[in-house]
């Protein structure tokens, strides 16, 4: 292990490359020995004709000046690499093989071995010789003894339980009933709504406009069994308010939760009060039966599936209202043609404000009514929405 870790270290590998060039040198100065001793001439025109003999060899296909040290019997390979070369390219590549003798395929074996030993010498002399690395540890922090005064033995060290007070939960606040509060109060009424899957910006509201969207989204919720139910059945919407024009639900909106309402003022601020509740919740209805349909029926516009069966349950019953599907001589010509989806948002206004129908009776919709196949069929999906949430229960 020891000799092992010299050769890796640095001097072991500086040693071993001392030895390499020494035995190029030493192969230099034999093949120059060995070229003095079989001419008479002097050295350089010894070299010289060694040099020249040595390229007409590589060059010509001549007789290589290795037979002239005494090795010219080990083949005709070992003379005439070249030629050699040639003859088994033609033999292996043209299928010419006469004169390919497999036996002086020996005699390339020393001109191989020159050739890897010079290359492998040049890169072993090029390569930089490689340093030994010490291994990263982590430093050691060392703490200076604890001072204890003499003749005072060191007790053990015993942990101490220490009771911390826990301090008194924050009140959560909730929503004020009065119409001035600070704006912390105002998010609380924001944050419930959002049990009910209705959410706002309390930025854009005044806090008389929540508590009337609160008002309207309680009485749903009350009807479909409690504020999870209700945020079931809608799946979550966004009310937003704008200064101008009437109500609008998106059926597909691209951004969470997916579902957008957009009320004007003028839609919410009524007289009396309570028909701004009758409009959000007219807009809620359409988002519930959005919440039935695919995604390919919200972005087209399409009903969903709790229209489309209203549709077959109520047959040629008239709706409850002009703007859905009352279908009266006395009804605007533009909303005698009726909309089942406006029919059925009108059905459940009108199922959740009795006192809907009677204000339009006092107008000129003197046939307003909630008749009973729309009557059945709303309380048969306000009672789906209880069982649902019963069987999640369960």
């Amino acid at each position: 292990m020891r000799l092992r870790a010299w050769v890796r270290g640095e001097r072991g590998l500086q040693t071993l490359e001392w030895i390499a060039l020494a035995l190029v040198a030493l192969a230099l100065l034999t093949a120059l020995a060995i070229g003095l001793r079989q001419t008479e001439a002097g050295p350089g025109e010894a070299v010289s004709a060694a040099v020249s003999a040595l390229f007409r060899c590589l060059t010509n296909g001549a007789d290589c000046p290795v037979a002239a040290v005494g090795v010219g019997k080990a083949g005709s390979c070992l003379a005439q690499p070249t030629a050699c070369l040639r003859r088994w390219e033609d033999c292996l590549l043209h299928g010419a093989c006469a004169g390919a003798d497999p036996e002086n395929l020996l005699g390339l074996l020393p001109w191989l071995a020159l050739v890897g030993i010079g290359l492998g010498g040049g890169l072993f002399a090029l390569l930089p010789p490689s340093v030994p690395r010490r291994r990263w540890t982590w430093p050691r922090i060392t703490f200076p003894p604890p001072r204890v005064p003499r003749g005072r033995p060191i007790l053990p060290f015993r942990p101490i339980s220490v009771r911390v007070p826990t301090p008194p939960p924050k009140p959560t606040p909730t929503c004020p009933s009065s119409l001035t509060s600070e704006p912390a109060q105002v998010d609380a009424c924001a944050q419930e709504l959002q049990k009910y899957g209705i959410y706002i910006d309390p930025r854009n509201w005044k806090l008389e406009e929540i508590h009337l969207i609160l008002r309207g989204v309680k009485r749903m919720g009350e009807a479909m069994g409690g504020p999870e139910n209700m945020k079931r059945a809608i799946g979550g919407v966004f009310i937003d308010r704008r200064a101008g024009g009437g109500a609008e639900t998106y059926a597909f909106w691209p951004h969470p939760p997916w579902k957008r309402i957009v009320i004007g003022e003028a839609t919410l601020h009524q007289e009396p009060a309570w028909r701004g509740e009758v409009a959000i919740v007219h807009e809620l209805a359409h988002a519930w039966d959005m919440q039935s349909a695919n995604l390919l029926q919200r972005i087209s516009g399409r009903p969903g599936q709790i229209v489309r069966e209203m549709i077959k349950f109520i047959g040629e019953e008239p709706g409850p209202t002009c703007y859905g599907g009352l279908k009266s001589e006395t009804c605007p010509p533009k909303w005698r043609v009726g909309d089942p989806k406006e029919e059925w948002a009108e059905s459940v206004s009108a199922y959740l404000y009795p006192e809907y129908i009677e204000f339009l009776r006092l107008t000129s919709e003197k046939e307003a009514d909630l008749r009973p196949l729309h009557r059945s069929y709303v309380e048969r999906q306000f009672n789906l929405a209880r069982q649902s949430a019963n069987h999640t229960n369960r």
